[in-house]
C-alpha cells in the first residue's frame, strides 16, 4: 500500500468512504461514536522547575557537568567556575525560552 499522499485522490476517497464534499452524515456519526470527537487532549502543565530539570538530560550539558567536576577535582577553580556559569546560563536560558514557547502555544490552542 502506498503512502496516503502518493495515492490518487479517487482511490484515497474510496478507501476513506468519503467524497470531495466530505463524509456522509451517517459515516461521520459512526466515526464519532467509534473514535470520539476530534479535540486536542489537555497536556500536563510543564512547570519551570520541570523544564530546568529536563535540560540536564542533554548530552552537552552532561559533558559540561563532567568537565566542571573534573576541573573542581583537579583544583582548577577558575575553569570550574566558568564551566558552571556556562551550564547555569545555558540551562536557564533554554528553560525560559521553552516555557515562553509553551505558554504561546497554549494561548494559540
Amino acid at each position: 500500500m502506498a503512502d496516503f499522499w502518493q495515492e490518487p485522490l479517487p482511490a484515497l476517497l474510496a478507501r476513506q468512504s468519503a467524497s470531495p464534499a466530505g463524509l456522509a452524515a451517517a459515516e461521520a456519526a459512526r466515526r464519532l461514536d467509534e473514535v470520539g470527537p476530534n479535540v486536542l487532549q489537555q497536556r500536563r502543565e510543564s512547570t519551570l522547575f520541570r523544564l530546568l530539570a529536563s535540560r540536564f538530560r542533554n548530552p552537552l550539558v552532561i559533558l559540561l557537568v563532567a568537565a566542571s567536576a573534573i576541573a573542581a577535582l583537579t583544583g582548577d577553580v577558575r575553569s570550574c567556575a566558568v564551566i558552571t556559569a556556562m551550564i547555569v546560563f545555558s540551562v536557564l536560558l533554554d528553560s525560559v525560552q521553552e516555557h515562553r514557547a509553551g505558554q504561546a502555544a497554549e494561548r494559540l490552542r
